[in-house]
């Protein structure tokens, strides 16, 4: 079997180069930042989709909303209140209390504490005495900080920076650990953190740094805390201030949670806050101090720091593993590999109904392919690549349809004469085998070539009018053509009143069997034709229209076949020396063999002996002798065909063979 030619690979290069360009695209509209937002959004959904965490949390709320304020007769939590407040909470020994309210200034209590100072004195005993107690700062940056509560400072060991963290679209998707500010000389610890560690002290785990790094990794406990990097996962030149990380929301169940006035007026008990940690903060839709996460629009700030604190626990005493992302090469492959695969489909899929059920199809699958990858720890992308794939998808099947009919037609040029359904059919299937930028690929076959012509055609045609005589003409040409095709055959050209056809292209037949059938094909076609041309000349001489006789050569050869001729217009042609043998064979003593046998109704076909050892007896002849024939070097036994063989079946003798 013959070696496809490189240019068989033009097509398939060309859509693979495609899938390249547009994944190319992509990656460069992706890392602009163009696809951020969907991209979050979608990580948002995995995290409200993925499984949850439900064992108990150690975190407790207790909310002060606008009933608490109302009850207190004034518009804030006093200092003298709040002192009250961790005093009775330390009764009932949690491991950690947060305060999430802003103190940087005292809140006297205007029913008795009129200077001021009583009720922060007390506040800064309570904070002195009780150290589990953490207090908020806020960073506003520009070196300016809102410190904590008096006596405690910015680098107090019970002072943690209280700051969220908001993405691009307004949503908290990360937590803090540390903050760096001008005011302070070493990173401050975040409000969460220092919440954290002291809940895990009875533990025995504190925070552990690994120096090696360029930017420190720190283990908490099981829990591996590596510091978020601008381009990680779905983000894009993202605010990496500081050491944040993602917060994984794998709580189940919301947070226990009380309210200020049911713990001040004594309505909870150690069971409910023993050895947890408690976060008190602002629950008022007054002050509006609420932020959007992937789970729950308007979430307040200490739903936040309890979201952070559970996720800090749980991973320093289960090992919680964080969520990973490929690095962006990865990431890069990964949405080629869709581009190729939704070229794939374009290049393949030639059906509307299956294109479209597989372009869906892959979209569709997509997104349960990323989210089974997120329940084991991985972000990859999603929108990048299904854009990727319908992209592809679309821009290779467009471009083959272009070349499928940019095929079409050069087939339709080059095959516009009669050609029988079922070698157009084979023509199609395999294009891609002889067929390059609307040329056929020259090739050498062993095919049978057939020359008709009419017998005395200039007698015939005088003194019959001019649009009479191509009626005629027509008429004959058509039916001789059909026959030609009926039989597998190619008419090649029209030589004025003569027919050239071949049978064994354009695909070429390498095995005797198929030159064999070749060969009985064009013998047959040839008696087919006989007989046709009887029953035309019935019908003619009826019509008072001129009846007319036809010789037939026959010879099988080696051809070179192609396409000859210009940009403008191209024909399927063969050349060599078995189309000049056949010519000569048509021609060949047309005033001297008129043996009936051989000539009957009007029509004699001769036949080369190349093709004679190939009909294996299906067909009756007679053998004329050597000759050398007309122009030619050396001589060949020639024979006449009388018709069937007696034992060939009538109509089909290569089914004999």
């Amino acid at each position: 079997m013959s070696r496809p030619s490189p240019r068989t690979w033009t097509v398939p290069l060309i859509s693979l180069g495609i899938c390249v360009l547009v994944a190319a695209a992509f990656v460069t509209f992706r890392y602009g930042g163009n696809l951020q937002y969907f991209e979050l959004k979608l990580y948002d959904a995995w995290l409200r989709w993925q499984p949850k965490d439900a064992r108990p949390s150690p975190v407790v709320l207790i909310g002060i909303d606008d009933r608490d304020i109302w009850g207190m007769k004034h518009s804030q939590v006093s200092d003298h209140e709040l002192a009250l407040m961790i005093n009775r909470l330390e009764e009932l020994g949690p491991s950690a209390i947060g305060i999430d309210l802003v103190r940087d200034m005292p809140v006297p209590d205007p029913t008795w504490d009129n200077e001021g100072h009583k009720g922060s004195d007390e506040l800064a005993t309570a904070l002195t005495k009780h150290t589990n107690v953490i207090t908020i700062m806020k960073l506003a940056g520009d070196g300016i900080a809102i410190p904590p509560p008096a006596p405690l400072s910015l680098d107090s060991e019970q002072a943690g920076c209280g700051d969220v963290v908001e993405d691009i679209d307004g949503t908290v998707r990360r937590g803090i650990l540390s903050m760096d500010d001008s005011s302070v000389k070493s990173p401050i610890h975040s409000f969460s953190l220092r919440l954290a560690q002291l809940a895990l002290r009875k533990d025995g785990i504190s925070l552990r740094s690994d120096d090696d790094r360029t930017k420190e990794t720190l283990y908490l406990g099981k829990a591996t805390l590596v510091p978020f990097e601008p381009n990680f996962g779905g983000y894009v030149d993202a605010d990496a201030g500081g050491f944040t990380f993602l917060l994984d929301y794998k709580k189940k169940d919301p947070f226990k949670e009380f309210s200020w006035t049911q713990v001040s007026t004594g309505q909870v008990i150690a069971n409910d806050i023993k050895d947890k940690v408690v976060i008190i903060g602002k629950r008022s839709e007054v002050d509006k101090d609420y932020f959007d996460t992937p789970i729950k629009r308007d979430a307040f700030g200490m739903d936040i720091h309890g979201v952070a604190v559970d996720q800090l626990l749980r991973g320093a005493k289960f090992g919680s593993p964080p969520i990973r992302a490929w690095p962006r090469w990865g990431e890069s492959l990964w949405i080629l590999l869709w581009s190729i695969l939704g070229g794939a489909v374009g290049f393949a899929v030639r059906s509307p109904i299956r294109f479209f059920l597989f372009v869906f199809g892959g979209l569709l699958l997509l997104p349960p392919l990323a989210f089974a990858a997120f329940t084991g720890e991985w972000w990859i992308p999603v929108v990048p690549p299904a854009m990727t794939w319908f992209t592809s998808a679309a821009f290779v099947t467009s471009y083959v349809g272009y070349r499928e009919r940019e095929n079409v037609s050069a087939l339709k040029t080059l095959f516009s004469i009669h050609v029988g359904p079922e070698v157009m059919g084979t023509l199609w299937r395999e294009r891609d085998r002889f067929l390059a930028g609307g040329k056929l690929i020259p090739h050498r076959v062993i095919a049978t070539v057939l020359f008709t012509d009419m017998k005395s055609f200039a007698r015939v045609s005088e003194g019959v009018p001019a649009d009479a005589l191509m009626s005629w003409l027509n008429e004959y040409m058509e039916t001789m053509s059909k026959v030609v095709a009926d039989n597998g055959g190619v008419v090649n050209k029209y030589i004025g009143d003569s027919i050239m056809a071949i049978f064994g292209v354009p695909i070429a037949h390498t095995t005797t069997k198929e030159q064999s059938e070749d060969a009985c094909k064009a013998v047959k076609c040839a008696i087919e034709m006989r007989k046709k041309l009887a029953v035309q000349n019935v019908l003619w001489k009826n019509d008072q229209f001129p009846t007319t006789g036809m010789r037939i050569g026959i010879y099988t050869g080696e051809l070179i076949a192609g396409s000859l001729g210009s940009a403008r217009r191209l024909e399927y042609t063969v050349i060599g020396n078995t189309v000049n043998t056949a010519s000569r064979l048509e021609g060949h003593g047309k005033n001297t063999l008129l043996d009936p046998e051989i000539c009957g109704n009007d029509c004699r076909i001769l036949i080369g002996d190349a093709t004679y050892r190939l009909l294996n007896g299906d067909f009756e002849t007679r053998s004329l002798g050597k000759v050398t024939l007309s122009g030619m070097d050396h001589p060949i036994e020639i024979y006449g065909v009388v018709g069937y063989a007696a034992a060939a079946p009538q109509g089909n003798p290569i089914a004999a063979s």
